[in-house]
């Protein structure tokens, strides 16, 4: 995960469109949750939400992500 935090510090991140960045944001994520760190990915998914609310909204994966970190006893 240190490559998504890496990133998401550079300047040209800032220079992505939105929904590009929330894209991002939802594959690290679900990275998260492959990694077993469910906490992390709720965080990432929140952080998407924020940058661009209407690309995730709609979109399916995000609702199996959202699904996934919900069903984690230690959240």
């Amino acid at each position: 995960m240190a490559w998504y935090e890496k990133t998401t510090q550079r300047d040209a991140w800032r220079w992505l469109l939105p929904g590009r960045r929330a894209a991002y944001l939802l594959d690290a994520a679900r990275a998260y949750l492959q990694a077993d760190d469910p906490a992390n990915a709720g965080r990432t998914v929140i952080e998407a939400d924020r940058t661009a609310p209407a690309e995730l909204r709609h979109r399916p994966a995000v609702r199996e992500v959202v699904a996934q970190v919900a069903r984690d006893p230690h959240r």
